[in-house]
């Protein structure tokens, strides 16, 4: 997969840089090689491959292989979730909720883990959860919010299963 992988990114194939850039963050079958994942993650997102700019943003919001830079990690969740990657919205929604790289603005939060949620992503649906139970964001609803942790849960998302 990895020689496939190099081949499409060499051809200008974007995906094929991103998800190389997986193999080579996670030592999967090449030894792990952060400062590379970057650089292949910023050259995927370049050329349009929304993986590339969430993974990218994620490393930007982490500090992996890269300065920690909360600002360069909302740009890019904002692209990504503008091209539909759903994790990227979830994220990003998270940096409004605490106020980290982007304004406070737990509205614009809740627009974004409803947007993940609706499109799949299991701790955005944990996150609106929580801020149904809460009911200052949202109006207060706890069946709502028993559903949202409940379809989590189911999703996988361990974190809702204890709510």
């Amino acid at each position: 997969a990895v020689a496939r992988f190099q081949q499409a990114c060499t051809g200008g194939e974007p995906q094929g840089c991103s998800n190389l850039g997986v193999f080579y963050a996670q030592g999967n079958g090449i030894a792990q090689d952060m400062a590379k994942a970057a650089a292949l993650f910023e050259q995927g997102c370049a050329a349009s491959d929304m993986n590339g700019c969430y993974n990218l943003g994620v490393f930007y919001e982490k500090g992996r292989a890269v300065a920690k830079d909360a600002v360069k990690a909302a740009a890019l969740y904002s692209q990504a979730c503008t091209g539909k990657k759903t994790e990227a919205c979830g994220n990003l929604g998270v940096l409004y909720a605490q106020g980290n790289g982007v304004p406070l603005d737990m509205t614009k939060a809740a627009g974004l883990f409803e947007q993940a949620c609706t499109g799949g992503d299991m701790a955005a649906c944990s996150n609106l959860g929580i801020l149904y139970e809460q009911g200052s964001v949202v109006a207060k609803d706890l069946a709502k919010a028993a559903a949202l942790f409940r379809q989590a849960c189911a999703g996988g998302f361990a974190k809702a299963c204890e709510r």
